[in-house]
């Protein structure tokens, strides 16, 4: 696993809007306000770096408030995957609506490439904390179907035949940021890594294509 660095300046300060806890009569507003903390403090300082207190303060609450709404924090890091699942199927949404196939799939690994790189250090702290709590490893079991569906229809892909072509398409997108990490190591053009993830997705795609061409011949009933 690559190593993430911590943005020390992201860790919660005491402030204005700190110092003076906010009632918490609203819940569903409190929650609310509690998950925007935790996922400002999760992109930041990180999961493992930050305590329940933390949160609340940051949201303007009473640190007690927190156990009002989440049993612990790991069921706040849930809330805030959920998230960043809906905020990243949002800009897929909005950057895939037009274009040919290969114009969607460039727009879709921009948006997600950025949106990985920013939720770097939390990404890193999911999968970490997915090796040893098995609610978390659930709920990324849980959206990996729905991921690959997705994939699927934005590739053309069927999935009944072509799983292992969306597999690998998901995870070219999922290591995508990691890559451009590498490739400003390296000094490799950021461009030219984003054209090779989408020619290595095209290829998978057109392999898929043509596994469906040859099953169509192959179940084809002889002309008489």
């Amino acid at each position: 696993m690559p190593t993430v660095k911590r943005n020390a300046s992201a860790r919660p300060q005491r402030n204005a809007r700190t110092a003076k806890p906010k009632s918490a009569r609203d819940p569903v507003a409190t929650r609310a306000a509690l998950i925007d903390a935790a996922c400002e403090i999760f992109k930041g300082a990180g999961y493992f770096a930050t305590d329940t207190n933390a949160i609340a303060r940051a949201a303007g609450y009473a640190p007690g408030s927190f156990y009002n709404h989440f049993p612990d924090k790991t069921a706040i890091l849930l809330a805030v995957y959920e998230r960043y699942a809906e905020i990243e199927w949002g800009l897929i949404m909005q950057a895939t609506k037009r274009g040919e196939t290969r114009v969607r799939l460039r727009a879709a690994l921009r948006v997600v490439n950025a949106l990985h790189a920013e939720w770097s250090v939390f990404r890193a702290d999911l999968r970490a904390l997915a090796e040893r709590e098995s609610r978390v490893a659930a709920a990324l079991q849980e959206t990996l179907e729905p991921q690959l569906e997705a994939i699927a229809a934005l590739a053309g892909l069927d999935l009944a035949r072509q799983a292992a072509q969306a597999i690998l398409i998901r995870m070219i997108v999922q290591r995508l940021a990691e890559a451009m990490e590498s490739a400003e190591a390296l000094k490799v053009s950021r461009a030219a890594v984003l054209r090779a993830a989408e020619d290595a997705i095209m290829a998978l795609m057109g392999s898929a294509e043509a596994v469906t061409a040859r099953t169509m011949r192959r179940t084809r009933p002889p002309s008489t």
